[in-house]
């Protein structure tokens, strides 16, 4: 519950980076079809995909990284289909829902192509050009190799049922809904390249670092922002305070004090 809650508080940074370049004054969130209206998801699609207790291993690389990158956590609703959107995630202004990654091919993500994941997994653009709102942490995923992206990509194709479910369109003023400034955010704050192992470091703490500043996007959390939403490099994972909702900081000489206060 607090990655989502700070993962919605993120929404809010971002949102006010669109608000100080229309009006002079958004950062882990949906991307649905303009105009459509809610609808439930058929029933036998719902129980198909409602996802069982992750007590088994993952049966794939791409189930393994799915769930590394807790994607079920932000594109599924309490007691709704896995992965087929509609989580509500509040900003200063207006609500932002998360969209269907299904690949139904009407509402989710079935004609897309491996490029057109990529680009909207690592570089925040949706198959139809437009720009998705940093909520969506494809600045961390910008770091995943192309065979994760392909891994991935094999995965939600393959092994997640399609669910027929329409996308619920964002809650936000008209003003303040243009995306255009997302570009000048992207081109600040995005990094683009793989994630480059640390030769001072053995193979075991690169993997860790991988998966920490890619896939798991723990960042995007668990890092202080800066005025304009984007992550402030010099403090990564000492943790803050968005919208009121305190975040840890996840250093290892906190984790150990953490973990001495409750002995």
């Amino acid at each position: 519950m607090k990655i989502i809650a700070n993962r919605i508080a993120a929404v809010g940074m971002a949102a006010v980076l669109g608000t100080i370049m229309l009006t002079a004054s958004i950062a882990y969130a949906a991307d649905p079809q303009p105009a459509q209206q809610p609808a439930p998801p058929q029933p036998a699609a719902q129980a198909a995909a409602t996802p069982p207790k992750e007590t088994a291993p993952p049966a794939t690389k791409g189930e393994y990284l799915a769930r590394a990158g807790d994607c079920v956590a932000c594109h599924s609703v309490p007691g709704g289909a896995a992965f087929a959107g509609g989580l509500k995630m509040g900003s200063p202004v207006g609500n932002i829902y998360s969209t269907n990654i299904t690949p139904d091919k009407e509402f989710g993500i079935g004609n897309y192509t491996l490029a057109d994941f990529d680009n909207a997994l690592r570089h925040g653009i949706a198959k139809d050009g437009h720009r998705l709102y940093p909520a969506m942490p494809y600045p961390s995923y910008a770091k995943l190799t192309d065979d994760d992206v392909k891994s991935l990509y094999d995965f939600f194709m393959h092994q997640v049922p399609a669910v027929h479910q329409p996308n619920k369109p964002n809650e936000i003023r008209p003003i303040l809904s243009f995306r255009w400034p997302l570009a000048i955010w992207d081109t600040i704050f995005v990094k683009d390249g793989a994630f480059k192992p640390d030769p001072g470091h053995d193979a075991k703490w690169n993997r860790g670092a991988y998966l920490v500043e890619s896939l798991g996007h723990c960042g995007a959390c668990h890092t202080p922002r800066n005025q304009l939403g984007g992550e402030r490099a010099s403090l990564a994972l000492t943790g803050g305070t968005y919208n009121d909702a305190i975040v840890d900081s996840v250093h290892e000489q906190e984790i150990v004090k953490q973990d001495k206060d409750m002995i």
